[in-house]
């Protein structure tokens, strides 16, 4: 379940809109506010990002 709300996130994130009928316009202009403008949020979300990348690399190779 966490991993489907974390990919929809992602599909807002990345304005994949065909995808994200479900949530409000005002709601997603606040998301893209946020993470426009939070240098913390951008710093974890990469560092999230790689982590998860390194993971799924070791999972298919180890």
């Amino acid at each position: 379940m966490a991993r489907r709300l974390q990919q929809m996130m992602e599909d807002v994130r990345e304005q994949r809109d065909h995808l994200t009928i479900w949530l409000s316009p005002d709601l997603k202009k606040t998301l893209y506010v946020h993470w426009k403008t939070n240098g913390g949020f951008k710093r974890r979300r990469l560092t999230n990002r790689a982590n998860r990348d390194i993971s799924q690399v070791v999972e298919v190779c180890g």
